[in-house]
């Protein structure tokens, strides 16, 4: 049972153990059934095969290692078994520290608080699966991981219906991988695995079909693809070839105006010590271009290279052992490029090769004006959104190519840097870099490869298998025909660091181009009616911060009210919010807004991720005391439930249930439902016409009713205390009378000038209910010498860390550009099929 704050949460393990797809079950014996089985089977294992993901990984080997400590044995019993039997598990079992009643405890134990938040759904390997299963593929999962984490994880991944599933259960006798039992439950077909004794233990038993075993760095699709013989397997190179083949075509293609500009930027430091910092420096392929052509004789090299690869460090050393340059200091640094950024000394140039369109180039352009104000930028060799087949084979492998940047934009991959240049600083020049490639290729045999297995997701197998081979050699078919000819559009990129607390898009030191910037802003003109203006945006003064937004939700009941009518009563929308002082047309609204820090201060520096009370806008400037920095485990998609949680947390404090009372929540709408998540402790029931919302709180335990029926009378089946959060007048009337007498009806919705009619003669005198209108502004009076609004913010971090809403709550992101649609939508009233919260994301405003 997790814990915190004194409210115990026992529901959790019932949550994470809802049952997998009906077919998990299904454990069939596949001796003599060959004739009916898929002309290709892919048995993938789950942990560091379908996901990688070394935090959740980590996690579940550090609660290995304690449930089995526990168990009296040494801390390094998990390895010594893991060592002995292939799995840790298979190890107690086997060597009886476990009995066979204490192991579906011990698999909760180890797995129920391992947080699978971190996992992000890959549409490209949704679209992969898709394709190839309508084309006959099947595909099975083979995981030591029980039942009840591999349904989260296949959850948070979105491939709950994807694959056929076997793992140790009650059923199957608890049985692990590397048992040749565990394998009997497998049809024959392709293994994938990232344990070599499991590889190993696969081959002796089935030789005829061997493992693959799937490294670290490689993506199982790519294997996948060679099982499936779409390409060659010897046309996919390894990270040190394919740097090495690469470096060469990079070289030839470099944009020659924009090194003659840097060369000419470099001469200043004649005599002096020019220092370097190459992000994912790789195989080194940028070093000799400094030393040949960059660095002005007499001048003192200190190049630091930085890549998060290791094994690429490695090879990059034995490279930097066969260099003679005596003026050369050289340091290497496995890191991300941020962070390498961040905690660098300034540095003369920073560069890197083909690394823009991998990372996120505004958290990159926030860490460079924080440490490395002034420096020079050099980013060669960036895809400028082009690939395409030339010559007359272009229409035979068209396949390959047609969908190719959709494949890239899957998994955000940005298929156009130039659009980002601005973030990054002052343009001194750029310029094109293009691939011709042609004939037999070490790198045109890769990015052929590399474009076939994206393809999967998008053309069927036999298609693609006709596209590859009409460019290999007949006679030799592991080699491309001369007549292969591929043309990749690159850009060169040349600039410099604005000075700190410059803004992105202004020439370096120019504050009065920094006041011409726009920003974009969703506002109500008239009742009914939402638009974006673009508008010039405001610079943060004393105190203020400038905030570029990444999302922001929608209040949809209170805007939908603001949209319709306005701020009729003649009060200000928030009477402790700054920006929701106003009250005419045009009405600017919304107060769920998470961005990054663009122009900070010393207490809050760039970068930081805040969450904001502010309407819907692309930037925002906001006092410094007003923002909440986001907890570095909390998510975007959690974040921006922030205020939503803030105000189910004073409901609860408001409710103040005592232990054995019955509840009543009307209304599933955000609030309801984190209102009802935080209180199902107690025995809660919740109410709303929409059964759609109603579904995903189930996982809580609460009861639910989609309308007020017998079990709703005043009585002894009524409710202790009731919380009226739907927005309706009608439904307070209900919440008043399912309430028994004495208890507490607490008012969370705002009505407007809405006529609420309530039944208020005789009956209700006497049942002396408590009224209590619930307000999130303030500290209400009563808690107010015990609880601040910093200790109550403090609660709603943890609360959000405990229920992850992203998880179940119903999102549907758009572009803030979509505003006026979806709040036309909202003025037409809730429909069964919107979401329970809209977001607006921001990447694309411009």
């Amino acid at each position: 049972m997790r814990r915190c704050h004194g409210l115990s949460i026992p529901w959790v393990r019932q949550a994470r153990r809802k049952p997998l797809p009906q077919q998990i079950h299904r454990m069939r014996s596949f001796a003599g059934t060959s004739t009916s089985m898929p002309s290709s089977v892919m048995i993938l294992d789950m942990d560091g095969v379908l996901y990688k993901n070394a935090a959740v990984e980590g996690r579940i080997v550090q609660r290995l290692e304690e449930e089995t400590r526990r168990l009296g044995l040494a801390p390094s019993a998990c390895q010594r078994l893991y060592e002995d039997y292939g799995a840790t598990m298979r190890g107690l079992i086997t060597e009886g520290h476990l009995s066979t009643n204490a192991i579906d405890g011990f698999y909760c134990k180890v797995y129920d608080p391992v947080d699978v938040s971190a996992l992000q759904p890959d549409p490209l390997l949704r679209m992969q699966l898709n394709q190839l299963k309508k084309g006959g593929v099947e595909f099975w999962l083979a995981t030591n991981s029980p039942q009840h984490f591999v349904a989260r994880v296949l959850e948070a991944l979105e491939l709950a219906d994807d694959f056929q599933v076997v793992c140790p259960s009650q059923s199957n006798g608890w049985l692990n991988k590397p048992d040749p039992r565990y394998f009997d439950q497998l049809p024959m077909g392709r293994f994938f695995d990232d344990s070599p004794q499991h590889c190993n233990a696969w081959n002796d038993l089935r030789s005829d079909t061997p493992a693959y075993h799937v490294a670290r760095e490689t993506d199982v699709m790519t294997l996948v693809a060679d099982a499936l013989e779409v390409v060659p397997q010897s046309w996919r190179l390894q990270k040190a070839p394919y740097l090495q083949a690469k470096e060469l075509d990079d070289l030839k293609s470099l944009n020659q105006d924009v090194l003659r500009r840097l060369r000419q930027e470099l001469a200043a430091f004649k005599g002096e010590e020019i220092r370097v910092l190459d992000l994912g420096c790789g195989f080194l392929s940028m070093l000799p271009l400094l030393l040949e052509q960059l660095v002005p004789a007499g001048a003192r090299l200190h190049y630091l290279g930085v890549d998060r690869d290791e094994e690429l460090l490695t090879a990059a050393q034995a490279r930097l052992e066969k260099m003679a340059a005596p003026e050369l200091q050289v340091e290497l640094q496995c890191a991300d490029a941020v962070s390498a950024v961040k905690t660098a000394a300034p540095q003369t140039l920073v560069m890197g090769c083909s690394i823009l369109d991998l990372i996120d180039v505004k958290a990159l352009a926030l860490a460079l004006r924080q440490s490395q104000a002034g420096a020079l930028l050099y980013f060669p060799i960036h895809y400028a959104g082009t690939t395409s087949f030339k010559g007359p084979l272009a229409a035979m492998a068209e396949p390959l190519s047609s969908r190719y940047n959709e494949s890239l934009e899957t998994r955000g991959q940005v298929r156009n840097v130039t659009a980002l240049y601005s973030f990054l600083g002052e343009e001194l020049a750029s310029g094109p870099s293009d691939w011709h490639l042609r004939g037999d290729n070490l790198l045109l045999k890769q990015l052929i490869s590399f474009m076939a297995t994206n393809a999967l997701g998008f053309q069927p197998l036999q298609t693609l298998r006709e596209a590859v081979k009409a460019l290999r050699c007949p006679l030799e078919p592991n080699q491309l025909l001369p007549s292969v000819q591929l043309h990749v559009t690159n850009v060169d990129y040349l600039g410099r660091v604005p000075k700190t607390g410059a803004v992105p898009g202004a020439t370096s030191g120019a504050k009065t181009k920094a006041a011409a910037r726009t920003r974009l802003a969703v506002q109500f003109t008239a009742p009914g009616i939402a638009e974006t203006v673009r508008e010039t945006m405001p610079l943060p003064a004393a105190g203020e911060v400038l905030v570029v937004t990444t999302m922001s939700g929608i209040s949809a009941g209170t805007e939908r009210r603001m949209l319709l009518t306005g701020c009729e009563e003649g009060e200000p929308l928030d009477s402790s919010l700054k920006d929701l002082q106003g009250s005419g047309w045009p009405l600017r609204y919304g107060y769920c807004l998470v961005g990054t820090v663009e122009i900070g201060s010393p207490s809050l520096p760039l970068g930081s991720r805040v969450f904001c009370f502010h309407p819907h806008a692309s930037h925002a400037v906001v006092s410094e005391d007003s923002l909440q920095i986001i907890p570095d485990d909390i998510p975007d998609e959690d974040a921006i439930f922030f205020a939503n949680m803030e105000t189910a947390c004073a409901l609860c404090q408001d409710a103040a249930p005592v232990l054995g009372e019955r509840l009543g929540v009307f209304g599933a709408g955000v609030v309801g439902a984190l209102t009802a998540a935080l209180l199902s402790r107690f025995e809660v029931t919740v109410f709303d016409l929409n059964d759609r919302r109603l579904q995903p709180l189930r996982r809580f335990g609460v009861a639910t009713a989609a309308k007020l029926g017998a079990s709703g009378a005043s009585g002894a089946s009524g409710f202790d205390v009731a919380l009226e959060l739907s927005g309706a007048g009608e439904a307070l009337g209900q919440a008043i009378r399912s309430t028994r007498r004495g208890g507490k009806v607490v008012v969370g919705s705002l009505y407007g000038k809405e006529e609420v009619s309530l039944a208020l003669g005789l009956s209700f005198h006497r049942s002396e209910l408590t009224l209590l209108t619930s307000q999130v502004s303030f500290v209400r009076a009563a808690l107010s010498t015990r609880w601040s609004k910093e200790r109550r913010a403090e609660l709603s971090w943890q609360m959000l860390r405990q229920l992850r809403p992203k998880e179940w709550m119903d999102l549907r992101k758009v572009s803030v550009r979509e505003a006026p649609e979806v709040y036309q939508r909202l003025a037409q009233g809730a429909a069964k099929d919107d979401p329970a919260q809209w977001i607006f994301s921001y990447d694309s405003y411009d």
